[in-house]
């Protein structure tokens, strides 16, 4: 037979086979008991099941990062550092923080409170200097004269600031035309 001849039987043989599958009435009751199968089979509350995988999860990592905060080293802490006056240095002399008893004179509204915090003579308190700020100290120090004038007369003139005046050009802005749609035909 020649190809053609084998599809053409081929397709007819399937033709006939499915046309008597297609008049076969299901058995009565199969709906019923299919039905009645699947709501006995069925599990109760699966949304909650599937809600429950990134719960675990979540869980899982906080014990994971619980775990790993409680093992890891903590630094050592020590008490605050205490300020020490230095050996060779006089203390400077605090002011009294008992306040005089008020007279009849001072009726000034604006008057210390006693929890006010003592003040210095000297503000800022002095601190040591830096690394650079002694070299430079002693560079001062040690240069001839001939050299800082030097340095001074390299340095670019100190001229006052000037500040060019701000203008902004007006916007213009183009009549706007409407957008043909070409699906208007237009």
């Amino acid at each position: 037979m020649p190809d053609r001849e084998k599809d053409d039987f081929l397709g007819d043989l399937l033709a006939a086979a499915l046309a008597r599958r297609a008049t076969v009435e299901p058995r009565d009751g199969l709906e019923e008991h299919t039905l009645a199968h699947i709501r006995a089979h069925a599990r109760p509350f699966p949304l909650l099941r599937w809600l429950a995988w990134p719960a675990l999860g979540a869980l899982a990592g906080a014990v994971v990062v619980a775990v790993v905060l409680e093992l890891s080293p903590r630094p050592e802490t020590s008490p605050p550092a205490i300020a020490r006056i230095a050996p060779g240095v006089e203390s400077p002399a605090l002011p009294s923080l008992v306040e005089p008893a008020p007279t009849a004179s001072r009726t000034n509204a604006r008057q210390a409170s006693p929890t006010a915090a003592p003040r210095r003579e000297r503000f800022p308190s002095p601190t040591p200097l830096s690394e650079q700020e002694v070299l430079l100290l002693r560079f001062v120090r040690e240069a001839p004269p001939e050299a800082l004038a030097t340095l001074v007369t390299l340095g670019h003139p100190i001229e006052p600031l000037k500040i060019q005046i701000l203008s902004i050009p007006p916007l213009i802005i183009d009549e706007l035309k409407p957008v043909r749609n070409e699906e208007q035909g237009g």
